[in-house]
């Protein structure tokens, strides 16, 4: 395959009981920023909980998509063992981790075909870990397809013609972040 990779790494699945935990200690986290579904149309059927998000200074007028600066958000430190996770990954991977975030998907529900642009995507990895999905995640990138399972690491091909699809009866959930490679 060439947009996806799976990621091997044997304490990974044995941490999303703990990440589970985490989450529902937190479910009231979905609803406290809504800003990502409510204006970009492709992930209208999706929530969010943003762990790091874009480091935007005072008055600045680049798009978020050409903002290379992340930092934790607000709601990171209700979530300690999800950041941890993401800080592991990226240290065994040789990678800086740059934003984070649980995205959920509706039952029955998609998100549209898209691309990450910008130059903040242009130079990252983007990386989805299977938190919660009994029936399997449905990704499809650049016309290959996967069906990801719980406990599964995935990086793929987010600047390529992407979108997914939760054919499930219940919320489909994943933690997904991007890691900027660091110079060997």
């Amino acid at each position: 395959m060439k947009y996806f990779r799976q990621v091997h790494a044997h304490w990974i699945a044995a941490s999303v009981e703990d990440l589970k935990m985490e989450l529902a200690a937190n479910e009231r986290a979905w609803l406290h920023d809504e800003k990502r579904q409510n204006t970009v149309r492709v992930q209208r059927h999706t929530q969010s909980i943003f762990l790091r998000g874009v480091k935007k200074l005072p008055g600045e007028l680049r798009n978020s998509s050409d903002i290379h600066e992340s930092a934790d958000s607000r709601l990171a430190a209700l979530f300690p063992k999800s950041m941890e996770c993401i800080r592991r990954i990226a240290a065994e991977r040789g990678g800086e981790l740059c934003r984070a975030l649980y995205a959920r998907l509706e039952p029955n529900a998609v998100v549209y075909p898209h691309v990450d642009g910008g130059s903040y995507y242009a130079c990252r990895d983007r990386y989805h870990l299977v938190i919660d999905s009994p029936s399997g995640s449905i990704l499809r990138c650049g016309g290959e397809e996967v069906r990801m399972q719980n406990g599964e690491l995935w990086w793929f091909d987010n600047k390529v013609l992407h979108d997914s699809e939760n054919a499930s009866d219940v919320w489909r959930t994943h933690l997904i972040f991007d890691l900027l490679p660091l110079a060997s």
